[in-house]
């Protein structure tokens, strides 16, 4: 589900994409190919031929859908912005995440139960200059990575169990290291940079054991999302172009492209093998797909450029999407049929605040209940995290 993935990279592309406008005429198109802190809380296009297998339905004020609000920290006029950024809901609906207080914007991990109450959280014992928190198993485990408090200032993994106890860990010869996805078995996956500035895959079993991959001929490599079975999927880099690859528990590779793709990022994978992300077309443009098992790829748009991020084990895939008029910041989940219903997180006010610009979805359990953050109005803009349930 919920996962860190690369957010600089993919925050990159959605203002690369807003400062290049896109034409107005858009088309949604399939194509298919194989190959003690306080918590608020609230109940309040490719321009290319093809067959129109999608329809965009919009969501107007939620037709039934029940929106939260989720701010660890309130946000207090003339003070410094607080953010929230949820980044993982679970099957039972526990949210988890990290938030940002004081005159740094220090990050601090959180995790939300279900009856709203929020607990806070940075590794103990150790020196930390923030801490991050992406990925929350069914147990309710959190895995992410946390900053060393003193030089050199390194990330480390971490896994915090249901009980509030922590794990540190680094793969041999990591100079830093990111985690991003934890399965129900406790196994976490990530990357790594090791001394030479190089980055690679790693996977962590239950019991602890740490083991490094790259895919053949990988000179940068990114594993964002671990399943049930242990089947990896990412993306990596050869020879400046990245592409999509799916890790067998076996250990053994697939790596794969959308046709006419010039760079493959990928997302998550699901429990039944599907794979989401997306992918860039000589034009510049975002291009969303689903992956399933047997390696059929299946295109779609929910605008002009599509960026997926989570899938859920029903094949629901959620994310965001730039605009025909270069707006990005929009909000899609697209149904295991195809349909794409866009979304405007709509929370009633809280301290005065609610999602007044653009939102980014992160997570979608398997009940379809969607995880996200987005900027709010002025005069005192700030970040807050919503909860979109079924």
């Amino acid at each position: 589900m919920g996962q860190e993935r690369d957010c600089g990279k993919l925050t990159r592309e959605l203002k690369r994409s807003q400062r290049d406008p896109p034409p107005l005429h858009v088309k949604i198109v399939n194509t298919e190919s194989k190959g003690g802190v306080p918590m608020f809380n609230a109940t309040r296009r490719v321009l290319w031929a093809g067959l129109w297998l999608g329809a965009l339905v919009f969501e107007a004020g939620g037709f039934g859908q029940n929106y939260i609000s989720i701010i660890v920290v309130p946000h207090v006029p003339g003070s410094p912005a607080h953010q929230t950024f949820p980044y993982s809901i679970n099957e039972q609906g526990v949210i988890a995440g990290y938030y940002t207080f004081g005159s740094g914007l220090t990050p601090h991990g959180f995790v939300r139960a279900t009856d709203g109450t929020i607990t806070p959280f940075d590794p103990p014992g150790v020196p930390v200059s923030g801490t991050f928190a992406f990925s929350i198993n069914a147990a309710g485990a959190i895995t992410g990575y946390y900053v060393g408090g003193t030089f050199p200032f390194t990330n480390h993994g971490f896994v915090r169990s249901p009980e509030g106890n922590f794990v540190f860990f680094d793969p041999p010869g990591s100079t830093s290291t990111t985690a991003v996805s934890i399965n129900g078995g406790g196994a976490i996956t990530g990357y790594y940079f090791d001394a030479s500035n190089v980055k690679h895959g790693f996977v962590r079993s239950a019991d602890g054991t740490l083991t490094s991959f790259d895919p053949p001929g990988s000179t940068a490599t990114t594993a964002v999302s671990v399943n049930a079975s242990g089947a990896i999927a990412g993306y990596d880099e050869v020879k400046d172009i990245t592409h999509g690859f799916v890790r067998q528990p076996n250990g053994t590779f697939v790596t794969f492209d959308p046709p006419e793709s010039t760079g493959t990022t990928v997302q998550g994978i699901n429990n039944a093998g599907v794979i989401t992300g997306y992918y860039t077309v000589a034009s510049g443009q975002k291009i969303g797909f689903v992956r399933a098992a047997d390696g059929t790829i299946t295109s779609f748009q929910a605008g002009f450029s599509t960026f997926p991020t989570s899938i859920n084990a029903a094949g629901a895939v959620t994310g965001s999407y730039v605009d025909s008029s270069g707006t990005s910041g929009q909000n899609f989940v697209r149904a295991p049929d195809g349909s794409i219903t866009s979304f405007v997180p709509l929370p009633t006010p809280v301290l005065g605040f609610f999602c007044g610009g653009s939102a980014f979805p992160t997570s979608i359990n398997n009940n379809g209940a969607i995880v996200g953050w987005c900027f709010t109005g002025v005069p005192n803009p700030s970040i807050i995290g919503f909860a979109r349930f079924q």
